[in-house]
């Protein structure tokens, strides 16, 4: 039972450090300071919570300007952080659409070669929209937007033309430096390839009605990272799955 309480004594101890580590000095012009931790800030007031546990809501101005700095970084952060006043959402739009006829050569007893058609190829290029929305009452700097689109195969058989335009995972990013309190901007990622092939011709030597093939390529959705960083280091991360169901279900590409 001793050794129970000792453990219990020792998890205690560290909370009570843990949460000690979470206060800061804020300093006045005047040479005098407190101990408190920040716990909201809004109304153009910060409330603080004091060593003795009341709360008490002051102006940033009254204190030195490097803890001003501190609260203006906390408060953008933790405005950033909350999905109701900081909004990051996606589209998915069709840029453009084409198609390719699939042509083989024939070959005849006299030796002359032809080309017959034995399908085609359908081409949709896809880019999606980031729009980020700042409800909040201040602007929210240095923005990192980090975004992966994810595609599939589907079908059976092979491409009939260099598939090098497929590419199973696109990344990009975008910067934004300032986004202004009550204020979005949308984005728009680079563009995918995706594409469906259909042969109905034969396969094999050109001619019709000997062979029947279809493969095709879709987008899966999107993963996005949106990194705020302010100017001593500190760094928030949100993140967006569209559709939901991709969450988990991949990690995120290192190249």
């Amino acid at each position: 039972m001793g050794r129970r309480i000792g453990i219990a004594g020792i998890v205690v101890l560290l909370l009570v450090q843990w949460a000690r580590a979470e206060l800061r000095e804020f300093r006045l012009p005047d040479g005098r300071s407190i101990r408190a931790e920040i716990v909201s800030f809004s109304a153009g007031k910060v409330a603080l919570k004091l060593e003795n546990g009341r709360i008490k809501k002051v102006p940033p101005k009254i204190f030195v300007e490097e803890d001003q700095r501190f609260i203006k970084e906390w408060a953008m952060l933790d405005a950033f952080r909350n999905p109701a006043f900081f909004k990051i959402s996606s589209q998915k739009n069709l840029v453009e659409k084409w198609k390719e006829e699939l042509e083989s050569n024939v070959s005849y007893g006299s030796g002359n070669v032809e080309k017959e058609n034995i399908g085609e190829m359908k081409f949709e290029k896809f880019a999606y929209k980031l729009t980020l929305e700042n409800r909040n009452a201040i602007p929210v700097e240095n923005i990192e937007v980090e975004y992966c689109i994810f595609c599939k195969e589907k079908g059976k058989g092979h491409w009939r033309k260099n598939a090098a335009w497929f590419k199973k995972a696109k990344k990009g990013s975008v910067t934004i430096e300032k986004l202004p309190a009550k204020k979005k901007k949308t984005v728009e990622t680079d563009p995918v390839v995706v594409g469906r092939q259909e042969i109905t011709g034969d396969i094999y030597n050109g001619r019709t009605g000997g062979g029947f093939e279809k493969i095709g390529a879709e987008v899966e959705g999107i993963w996005v990272r949106v990194t705020v960083t302010t100017p001593d280091g500190q760094k928030a991360v949100r993140e967006l799955f569209s559709p939901d169901t991709l969450e988990g279900k991949y990690a995120w590409p290192t190249k």
